[in-house]
């Protein structure tokens, strides 16, 4: 496909057109992209001379107060020519001051704010996010660091602060300070605020463009508000309640990729704001959510994903590779190189925990139809089951002990902040206009009719496997009078509600399977040995988006590195799929109840084991 140029309407017309960058790292043309982007840049920058010198009336036959009135116009219309012709940018590094022929020592660092072409293709994105042009609103934004990306989302945000009303934004990083941090240009506030004041040090805008009236005393901590209009710039702090505090245009989440509980971040954020840009380099050291979340966006819509690429910024050549390389090598992180530079996000991690399931996919990928149950109906069906009180529930729908058939999962359902009993009702397959205290989404109605249909022509659930956390009671000191546990709750629920029968015509109670003690089954290691075990023997997965999302869980459960050891991920590290898979552990370390009731009995000894960690002795 043919690349198109960016074009800047407000610009002379021999420059509106933005010079193409490299093709890709190994473009033999790089000295002549580099040639013109500078020699483009130069002509702005001495445009950029010309127009605010004209703006302050020092042109003559020029009208100041009509020139400003045209450029704020042009400003208003494009966050792009306001950015390039008002903004400067703070750079630190000496060799790299000297690649622009326009520095000016005496400037202590700072340079008009020439954006490159994959910038400007940013800020073209971001508006056409901004407008949702294509059914696509906010995104996200992968990038190796280096790039000057935070730095134009800044710019991109305080344009539009400068010119449209009303128009308020927040930022939210991984910590305070680089949210906000007076005299900190790692801070993105401190960022917007050197081109507002005038103070030594700064890089100010022209007065004309900056509010009326507007000083320091209208910074507030983590606020920068206007004295004509309500126009606010905030910032926060990641929690997994940011975002929560007020409404904005857009909001902007940095570094996301390194932020405790991004899922929840990012609820509490959309909730307030127009639109949402999540951007970050790429890491799964703290969680995978950033890079699997991109990944599903991707694949929704494309529009909604920007990606750039170290080569992408005419310097960064193969020298600047390798001796970007050396410098990691030479600070002791060679891994962190490939992470942060080449969007190799999963480098440095020292393997997965469930090498099997990278193997594994799902049926209509090796060409087999899906599992139909009631084709199998000498097999059994059991739900896995890892309860959460306050975060996510995870239930898979798998087939049993079907002769010829590899146990294979059938379907799987998440959901959080609901009851015990609101999964009781799904795992029953009750009719969700019966019970209107619970709302059930389509796809878990779409699941209880599916459910009831296996009822009807005879295959029921055999049994609930799960946590043995959820035979835990909350009720306190009624706990020996009223089993207020997580199971308990849904067995009274089936008392009461199930509409299947058992065989004495009263409402079924489908038995709860917890083989191991808590003890055990919260050793990662047994649940471990038991999992690869399960995939060695063939699971199989039929192809629904859910249980798409539970193998995947599997196969991105990983080791990682913690400082000068390897550890395995343990319950308290959460990540958008550590319920799907505690799931599918605790029903693998309870399969060999499952065996057993296929026949292979246990010895004598083994099943007195099984009674005393029932009984609580082991």
């Amino acid at each position: 496909m043919e690349r198109q140029q960016i074009i800047i309407p407000g610009l002379p017309e021999h420059l509106r057109a933005v010079p193409l960058g490299p093709e890709g790292p190994d473009d033999e043309n790089r000295p002549q992209v580099i040639q013109n982007w500078l020699n483009w840049a130069q002509g702005v920058v001495n445009h950029r001379t010309w127009t605010w010198a004209a703006c302050e009336g020092l042109i003559d036959g020029v009208d100041a107060n009509r020139q400003q009135e045209i450029e704020y116009f042009r400003c208003q219309m494009d966050p792009l020519y306001c950015i390039m012709m008002y903004m400067s940018m703070y750079e630190t590094n000496p060799d790299l001051l000297k690649l622009y022929p326009w520095y000016r020592e005496e400037a202590g660092g700072w340079l008009p704010a020439i954006p490159f072409e994959f910038q400007c293709r940013m800020i073209r994105w971001m508006e056409a996010r901004s407008r949702g042009d294509g059914g696509a609103r906010g995104g996200y934004i992968g990038k190796p660091r280096r790039m000057g990306a935070t730095d134009m989302m800044a710019n991109y945000a305080l344009a539009k602060w400068l010119t449209q009303e009303p128009y308020s934004a927040k930022f939210i990083s991984r910590r305070a300070n680089l949210v906000y941090d007076k005299g900190n240009m790692d801070a993105i506030l401190q960022r917007i605020l050197a081109k507002l004041d005038d103070s030594p040090g700064n890089a100010p805008m022209p007065a004309w463009l900056v509010p009326p009236g507007w000083d320091m005393s209208y910074v507030a901590e983590m606020k920068v508000m206007r004295p004509d209009n309500k126009n606010l710039l905030g910032g926060e702090a990641t929690t997994s309640t940011a975002g929560r505090g007020g409404r904005a245009t857009e909001g902007f989440l940095d570094e996301a990729a390194v932020m405790e509980k991004l899922g929840f971040v990012i609820g509490a954020i959309q909730a307030t704001v127009r639109t949402l840009f999540i951007a970050s380099s790429e890491t799964v050291e703290t969680s995978e959510e950033f890079v699997d979340n991109k990944e599903k966006a991707k694949a929704r819509n494309p529009l909604l994903v920007f990606e750039m690429d170290y080569w992408e910024h005419p310097f960064q050549d193969k020298e600047w590779l390798k001796a970007e390389e050396q410098r990691y090598i030479d600070a002791g992180n060679h891994e962190a190189f490939f992470r942060e530079i080449l969007r190799d996000a999963r480098v440095g991690f020292a393997g997965w925990m469930y090498e099997d399931a990278q193997k594994v996919d799902v049926l209509s990928e090796q060409g087999k139809p899906n599992v139909e149950p009631l084709e199998h109906m000498s097999g059994s069906i059991d739900v896995l089951m890892d309860p959460g009180y306050a975060d996510e529930t995870a239930l898979h729908w798998v087939l049993m002990d079907a002769p010829g058939v590899p146990d294979t999962v059938l379907e799987s359902y998440t959901q959080k902040g609901m009851p015990a009993e609101y999964y009781a009702a799904i795992i029953a397959g009750a009719h969700p206009l019966d019970y209107p205290e619970y709302y059930f989404p389509p796809e878990a109605e779409e699941l209880m009719a599916w459910i009831r249909n296996l009822d009807r022509h005879g295959m029921r659930v055999r049994r609930v496997c799960g946590d043995p956390y959820g035979r835990q009671s909350r009720a306190g000191p009624n706990a020996q009078v009223v089993d207020d546990s997580w199971y308990g709750r849904m067995i009274r629920w089936w008392e009461i509600n199930n509409p299947v029968k058992d065989e004495y015509g009263q409402p079924r109670v489908i038995p709860i399977l917890t083989n191991w003690s808590v003890k055990d089954a919260r050793s990662f290691q047994g649940r471990r040995q038991a999992m690869m075990h399960w995939l060695r023997s063939g699971l199989q997965f039929n192809d629904t988006p859910q249980v798409r999302q539970t193998l995947l869980a599997l196969q991105r459960t990983r080791w990682f590195e913690n400082e000068k050891r390897i550890t395995e991920q343990k319950d308290t590290y959460h990540d958008i799929y550590s319920h799907r898979r505690s799931a599918m552990e605790y029903g693998a370390v309870n399969r060999e109840e499952f065996l057993w009731t296929a026949g292979d009995r246990p010895s004598e000894g083994r099943r007195e084991q099984i009674a005393q960690r029932r009984r609580g002795d082991l």
